[in-house]
């Protein structure tokens, strides 16, 4: 009997093992995974599939009184996941792709349809983020002149004299 695990997608990451499906698993999703032991590992990697994904055959391997119970992380599955899981494990959901991106909470829904938690979720206004802060600093001059006055090296006093000086700084005398 292969190692089996049951869980909802932590990240949508993985990618269904049935060859025809290939498809991501959406976070949230449920999934099972059997386990394989990798050589040199002493703990199983699991493959998943949509709940719909698990063929026939893997439920004829399992046996007739086999026990859902047994079943990694089938404990901490809502009823109405549990109830999913049963039906996938009665042959019910084998090819059924119209339940991928359902959970057993909101089964009977279209795929892709938000559960009540996520909807509740949705409603919650986004955390506004405060608008950037100016740079501070100094406000340079239009460097316009300056470029024309360096690119005529032989500029004569009075085209020296229209060109913007600098302030100098006000000194008290006592």
């Amino acid at each position: 009997m292969p190692q089996l695990r049951v869980e909802k997608a932590k990240s949508g990451r993985a990618k269904c093992q049935l060859k025809p499906c290939s498809e991501a698993i959406a976070k949230g999703d449920l999934r099972i995974g059997t386990g394989v032991m990798m050589p040199g590992m002493e703990e199983y990697s699991y493959k998943y599939r949509h709940l719909c994904c698990f063929t026939k055959k893997q439920i004829s391997n399992l046996g007739a009184d086999f026990d859902p119970s047994v079943i990694e992380g089938y404990d901490e599955l809502s009823k109405s996941e549990q109830s999913m899981v049963k039906d996938m494990l009665n042959g019910d959901l084998v090819d059924k792709t119209e339940i991928k991106g359902c959970t057993g909470d909101n089964v009977g829904a279209t795929p892709g349809e938000a559960t009540k938690k996520e909807t509740k979720a949705a409603k919650k206004p986004a955390p506004k983020k405060p608008a950037p802060k100016a740079k501070k600093g100094k406000k340079r001059a239009p460097s316009s002149e300056s470029d024309s006055d360096s690119s005529s090296s032989s500029s004569s006093s009075s085209s020296s004299s229209s060109s913007v000086q600098p302030k100098k700084k006000k000194t008290k005398k006592n």
